[in-house]
C-alpha cells in the first residue's frame, strides 16, 4: 500500500525483503564471529589442560613431601592419591591411626583434549581409559604425537 510515495508497511507484518535483508545480516555476523568462538573455545581447552596438569603434579609433589621424597608407584598411583596412606604409602579407604595421611584428590580429572578426551586413569603407558601417562615422578597428557593447542605447541609438551 503506498500514500503520496511512502511505503507503509501492511498490517499483515514484513516484507519479504525484510525478512531476506535480517536473515542475511545474521549470516554474515555468524559467519564473522565463528573463527572468534572457536578461537576462545580452544584457549579454554588448553587453560583446562594446564589447570588438570597443575593440579595431579600438585599431589604427586604433595605425596613425595609427605613421604620422604619418594613418588608415588607408577602401578599404584591412583590408589595412592585417592586414599589414606601411612609412611611407606601403603593405602587405605579410611583413616585409623595407621594411615594418617589424608587422600591428595577426590578424584582422578578427565583429559578434556586430544583423542582421549574424557579419559580418566593415571597409568605408566597408553592404555584404553589412560588419559595421564605417569613415569618417574612426572605426570603428562596422554595424547598423540601432533595433537596440539590453539597456539600450535603439542600437547605432550605440556
Amino acid at each position: 500500500m503506498r500514500t503520496r510515495g511512502v511505503r507503509v508497511r501492511s498490517a499483515r507484518g514484513y516484507l519479504l525483503v525484510d525478512v531476506a535483508v535480517g536473515a542475511v545480516l545474521s549470516l554474515v555476523l555468524a559467519a564473522a564471529l565463528a573463527p572468534t568462538v572457536h578461537e576462545a573455545r580452544m584457549r579454554g581447552m588448553d587453560v583446562g589442560l594446564a589447570a588438570r596438569l597443575h593440579l595431579l603434579r600438585g599431589a604427586v609433589w604433595m605425596f613425595q613431601a609427605d613421604h620422604n621424597g619418594v613418588a608415588p608407584a607408577p602401578d599404584r598411583i591412583e590408589e595412592q592419591l585417592l586414599n589414606w596412606t601411612d609412611g611407606a604409602g601403603n593405602t587405605n579407604p579410611s583413616r585409623t591411626s595407621v594411615y594418617l595421611t589424608s587422600p591428595y584428590l577426590r578424584q582422578i580429572p578427565a583429559l578434556n583434549v586430544g583423542s582421549r578426551a574424557g579419559a580418566r586413569a593415571i597409568g605408566p603407558d597408553d592404555r584404553p581409559g589412560v588419559g595421564w601417562i605417569y613415569s618417574a615422578g612426572v605426570v603428562r597428557a596422554n595424547t598423540a604425537r601432533g595433537e596440539r593447542d590453539a597456539r600450535g605447541v603439542e600437547f605432550l609438551d605440556y
